[in-house]
């Protein structure tokens, strides 16, 4: 564009010297056309010779240097009229670029403004199912409570229905052991009546002498094993106790298989010389 300027300009400047030049020809020609005949010439004094080409000349000299002093005038104000023109220009593309940096940045803020839309849009949506979702929650919440009660009040009764099971098993239990201590009881008595039926009497010993003899009994009531567990300090009075334990056996089991089960453990028979037994651990 400015390669432009300065080609209309030195085209300007070829035409006003064009004209300068042509201007300056006419007023030669002017000049320098013959004098009419009967014209009165100017004469020089000191020589008598006519003045009239010199002062033609200067003249033209005069008129020359005005024409480059208008010229030189004329080419200043075109410098400074393109001058003038090329900082307009330059505004004019400053403004340009301005303007285009307005619309890049509004398009920009209505790009961002359509995205802050789409997301405001976007969190909405979400905010409402998030509502939702917490009502559904809030509802569930409230079905898993009451079914949480209904099985708090299923284990509540199934708690109190397992202790009075238990208590119903502990008082059968109790009543169960309370029968076999009772047929213990008759079951040893029965031993002791055995046992001191098969005693020898004929000797006779400190009434003061007692024994501990352990006895072991099958599910038939038979022998399985005899012990001293403490002895009297007397052998023969120990002896005889031991004896009439073989004698008297075997034994009759209780017809309860549990009693008959504690029976056959270990029993420890406490003989004291009073024709009796006086203590029996089962």
């Amino acid at each position: 564009m400015l390669l432009n300027k300065y080609k209309y300009f030195n085209i300007s400047l070829a035409l006003h010297f064009s004209v300068l030049i042509f201007s300056l020809l006419g007023a030669r020609a002017t000049l320098l056309k013959p004098a009419p005949i009967g014209a009165k010439l100017d004469v020089d004094k000191t020589t008598n010779k006519p003045v009239v080409r010199e002062k033609i000349v200067q003249a033209a000299l005069v008129d020359s240097q005005e024409i480059a002093k208008v010229a030189k005038a004329q080419q200043q104000r075109e410098v400074k009229r393109q001058e003038a023109i090329a900082r307009d220009e330059k505004k004019v593309h400053e403004l340009e670029q301005k303007l285009a940096t307005m619309q890049r940045q509004q398009q920009k803020a209505q790009e961002q403004k359509a995205q802050a839309q789409a997301q405001l849009k976007k969190a909405t949506k979400e905010r409402e199912q998030l509502k939702q979702e917490q009502e559904k929650i809030k509802q569930e919440s409230k079905a898993l409570t009451k079914e949480h009660e209904a099985a708090l009040q299923k284990v509540q009764a199934a708690k109190q229905a397992a202790q009075a099971a238990e208590q119903a098993a502990k008082l059968q239990q109790e009543q169960q052991e309370a029968l076999i201590a009772k047929e213990t009881v008759l079951f040893a008595t029965k031993i002791r009546d055995k046992i001191v039926q098969n005693r020898n009497t004929l000797l006779s010993f400190p009434q003061e002498l007692s024994c501990d003899i352990k006895i072991r009994l099958s599910s038939e009531g038979d022998l399985i094993n005899v012990a001293l567990e403490q002895s009297s300090g007397n052998l023969a009075y120990d002896e005889i106790q031991i004896k009439a334990i073989y004698k008297a056996a075997p034994f009759s089991m209780p017809l309860d298989p549990e009693l008959a089960k504690k029976i056959t453990n270990d029993i420890v028979l406490t003989f004291k010389n009073d024709d009796e037994v006086t203590n029996i651990d089962v």
